[in-house]
């Protein structure tokens, strides 16, 4: 299961409530992120809300990650963050303790370091790899806009939206441009993969 962080502060709880009624009433999973600081040290976090509101844990983005799975109503899902989404062994980590789905919620855009670099292609292609090898369904998102103000900086960067739904053979089955949000919709029969990936052998001498 993924680590359980302490209870969030004030600011974050509010807004933790009104996520957990939504996702009560909806009957769905949800994934929130959050900038968290925990004994003095900054992470990226996604807390896993289940489809009857209940709070399962959350994920502290690490440098190395540490298989964050959760067993939801629906399925068991891995949830990867950021500069995880680069690294087969987390996606495979993840697959081996259990995962039926993968999801990647990402903020990421043009890459500053190299203005001729624009890694939206291969980050897709990194994506369908992922699916393909581990045999499961992906998510996997890059969205948005970042605005960072604190007392050291004063930014803003404009993102690349796009959103992507990927099937366990890593054929894209569902996808959105970088111009719109969109909200995307796709059907997996688990246990129908499930069967198939046991055919397929990729973890048979894991």
């Amino acid at each position: 299961m993924g680590k359980r962080s302490p209870s969030p502060t004030l600011p974050i709880a509010i807004p933790m409530c009104r996520m957990q009624n939504l996702a009560k009433e909806l009957g769905v999973v949800i994934l929130v992120g959050i900038f968290d600081e925990t004994n003095n040290t900054y992470y990226n976090m996604i807390v896993v809300i289940d489809a009857d509101g209940t709070e399962l844990g959350c994920y502290h983005k690490f440098q190395t990650p540490n298989d964050p799975v959760f067993q939801t109503r629906y399925a068991k899902i891995g949830v990867g963050i950021f500069w995880d989404h680069w690294f087969p062994e987390a996606a495979q980590d993840m697959v081996l303790h259990g995962a039926e789905i993968l999801f990647y919620p990402t903020v990421i855009g043009p890459e500053s370091e190299d203005v001729g670099l624009y890694s939206q292609d291969h980050w897709k292609r990194v994506m369908r790899g992922h699916s393909w090898v581990n045999r499961v369904p992906l998510v996997g998102t890059r969205i948005g806009k970042e605005i960072i103000h604190s007392e050291y900086e004063m930014s803003e960067n404009s993102l690349t939206v796009v959103s992507v739904l990927l099937v366990h053979t890593g054929e894209i089955v569902e996808s959105a441009d970088d111009e719109k949000e969109a909200i995307l919709i796709a059907q997996f029969d688990l246990d129908e993969l499930k069967s198939r990936g046991d055919c397929w052998g990729a973890f048979r001498y894991q």
